[in-house]
């Protein structure tokens, strides 16, 4: 459900994370383990949340999104979700956040993504960086788990 205007777009219902729009370094759509991209992919999900998106303007755009508690199940918080985005003569840079405060075995997980690269007419090219940061929470665990990912993606398309 959702409106649409010159204001932008706000939307509401299962809707891909912001962290999911910026998913052009992985075309094939793969999770598995055994094809590749896994960890750098797992953060994307469909929630049932609230999204605005801004209108482009001279290439900019930006998204918002918020995911209620009541949708995350047992254990578990309502997350923040933040995009930016800039496009220009095939080039793009794209910027995506997320927070959540508590998950079954974390605390204050962060995740943030960047990707920059080229996509006009047949030529794809891309590279994705991403952090992740959580507080663990298993009881006499006081560590932080913190993980880097990089990505990188060459496609031509043929017809």
């Amino acid at each position: 459900i959702g409106l649409k205007g010159g204001f932008g777009k706000v939307r509401v219902g299962r809707l891909n994370s912001v962290l999911k729009d910026t998913g052009g370094f992985n075309p094939w759509e793969g999770k598995s383990y055994y094809l590749g991209l896994s960890n750098i992919v797992q953060p994307e999900e469909r929630h049932v949340s609230v999204r605005y998106d801004s209108p482009e303007f001279a290439g900019f755009s930006g998204s918002v999104q918020y995911v209620p508690n009541d949708n995350s199940g047992k254990n578990r918080s309502e997350s923040y979700h933040a995009g930016f985005n800039y496009k220009n003569s095939g080039f793009f840079v794209q910027y995506a956040g997320s927070y959540k405060r508590h998950n079954f075995t974390t605390e204050k997980h962060q995740v943030h993504r960047l990707v920059g690269g080229y996509d006009h007419d047949a030529l794809y090219a891309s590279v994705a960086v991403q952090q992740q940061d959580a507080k663990l929470t298993w009881r006499n665990d006081n560590s932080h788990n913190s993980q880097t990912e990089v990505a990188a993606t060459a496609a031509y398309r043929f017809g």
